[in-house]
């Protein structure tokens, strides 16, 4: 074979070489893309946490996966009632969820296990079983602060905690919205699939 039939079979295998690559590359742009609009919209738009434990059942049955909301605090302030995930500092990544019980200058009492807000008893239908009789707390929730507790309230670690405290308000990552799948139901030992969905004030 002479050499220049040697360059041209050369030639024409980059060819084809580069040809392949940019059909490979363009196949898995739009996959690409779409990963990076997962990723860069996790960061800025929303979060989906795992929830491992079972401070918030039966409204969050555990273990299991929530989406929560960054943006739903932009122009709001946190709402008695409202879930939400957040951390709990000093550098730990670990997410935590609760509900926001106490608002920023709010005096949470915990009386025989009742909690009541500014000396209202507080309605709270969610609970998974009567508070234990024995709590009794008073706490002036802090400006730039909020008071949280778990559902399951007997087996929750929350604001009651003096370890944790009021959460700053710094530390809430977003509003938990949307239930995308249940962990098994302590009681029946199955996945209640109904439950999945948005996650309203019960």
């Amino acid at each position: 074979m002479e050499q220049t039939e040697i360059v041209d079979v050369r030639r024409e295998r980059k060819k084809k070489i580069t040809q392949w690559a940019k059909e490979e590359i363009g196949a898995w742009m739009p996959v690409i893309l779409a990963v990076l609009i997962v990723i860069l919209l996790s960061k800025t738009v929303w979060l989906c946490a795992t929830i491992p434990t079972k401070s918030m059942y039966p409204t969050l049955p555990a273990p299991c996966f929530v989406f929560s909301s960054r943006v739903a605090y932009w122009n709001h302030t946190p709402q008695r009632g409202d879930i939400v995930l957040f951390y709990r500092g000093n550098g730990e990544k670990t997410v935590y969820a609760k509900r926001v019980i106490g608002l920023p200058g709010d005096v949470v009492d915990i009386v025989h296990g009742q909690t009541y807000i500014n000396d209202e008893l507080l309605d709270e239908p969610y609970l998974a079983e009567t508070p234990d009789p024995t709590v009794e707390l008073r706490f002036i929730v802090p400006e730039g602060n909020y008071f949280m507790m778990g559902d399951n309230r007997n087996r929750s670690s929350d604001s009651r905690d003096e370890r944790l405290g009021a959460v700053d308000e710094r530390l809430i990552i977003g509003k938990a919205v949307l239930l995308v799948f249940p962990g098994r139901d302590s009681l029946t030992d199955k996945r209640d699939f109904s439950r999945l969905g948005s996650l309203k004030m019960k």
